[in-house]
């Protein structure tokens, strides 16, 4: 009890590796009985007995849910709606199944609600060093892992899109990082965007999301509303 809450009284910054959201996010296939799984969820709330936290593994596939005994440090902390990123176990080694699971570690994710701006001024979030390591869009939000450098909390960490774009079919979004201390130090950290602004939009099947920055490659993800696993990374020609 003591280690959940200090862990919910943490910023969201941690130095687990990137691909501990890759590899538990990527399918739902049996893994090993005590593998640690991970995701992003939000907080359904509590009865006398349990509390429930609920996840998708697309935007637009069936709602997963979880239930776990009383954590009073939740209890305390969480208000219905909060998201979170959980470590768990569960009897069936998959991540993307309901049932009861016993919750090994968790974090509140930095969150925000998605900005439109014109693409002159989202540029100018785009210049530091900002590595996602984790994209996904999922229960209207987008999750995000990042790797880079900061000291307590980013100036700037939202996802952007171009408002020249809003009413096509895949707007185009923009990873927008801007660190509190460009020397800080580089570690992965977590944030979670909601994106029902844009999805609820009548044209939209999805959004393509732009990151990688600083003279590194540029990429583009296309992430689809229909519950369809989102398209591989590619070159931003753009």
């Amino acid at each position: 009890m003591k280690k959940i809450t200090k862990l919910l009284a943490m910023v969201a910054v941690a130095v687990f590796a990137g691909s501990m959201f890759s590899s538990c996010l990527k399918s739902n296939e049996p893994t090993p009985q005590d593998t640690i799984l991970s995701t992003y969820v939000t907080y359904e709330g509590s009865n006398t007995l349990t509390m429930a936290f609920s996840t998708y593994q697309y935007e637009g596939s069936p709602k997963v849910t979880y239930t776990t005994g009383i954590i009073d440090a939740f209890k305390k902390e969480l208000n219905p709606g909060d998201r979170m990123v959980l470590w768990f176990t569960n009897e069936s080694s998959k991540v993307y199944e309901s049932g009861n699971i016993v919750i090994q570690q968790a974090f509140k994710p930095f969150t925000d609600t998605v900005e439109y701006a014109s693409k002159e001024t989202i540029m100018t979030l785009t210049k530091s060093r900002a590595v996602p390591v984790y994209r996904n869009l999922e229960g209207g939000y987008m999750d995000i892992t990042m790797e880079a450098a900061l000291n307590q909390k980013p100036m700037v960490f939202n996802v952007y899109v171009d408002s020249a774009t809003i009413d096509n079919d895949y707007p185009d979004a923009y990873m927008c990082y801007v660190p509190d201390h460009e020397m800080g130090l580089t570690r992965n950290f977590f944030g979670s965007f909601d994106m029902t602004r844009l999805l609820g939009r009548p044209n939209c099947k999805g959004i393509k999301l732009h990151f990688g920055w600083n003279n590194d490659s540029r990429f583009v993800q296309q992430f689809n509303v229909n519950g369809t696993a989102p398209g591989e990374p590619a070159v931003d020609n753009n």
